[in-house]
């Protein structure tokens, strides 16, 4: 699991490198439309931990 992560952090790494060498001008662009998904990420995983919660407190509730 961990080696599978790091190859793609590295992976992630090595586009932005190269996305900033070769358009510099777009950079910007790129934290922006990075900063959306990890803000989109965070939402979607509030909304399933939270399920999970409530399920798992209706349940303790039933026994």
């Amino acid at each position: 699991m961990l080696p599978r992560i790091l190859t793609y952090l590295l992976i992630g790494l090595a586009v932005v490198g190269v996305f900033a060498f070769v358009f510099p001008q777009y950079l910007n662009f790129v934290w922006i439309g990075l900063s959306a998904l990890f803000v989109v990420g965070l939402a979607v995983m509030v909304y399933i931990y939270s399920k999970r919660v409530f399920t798992l407190m209706k349940e303790m509730k039933k026994q």
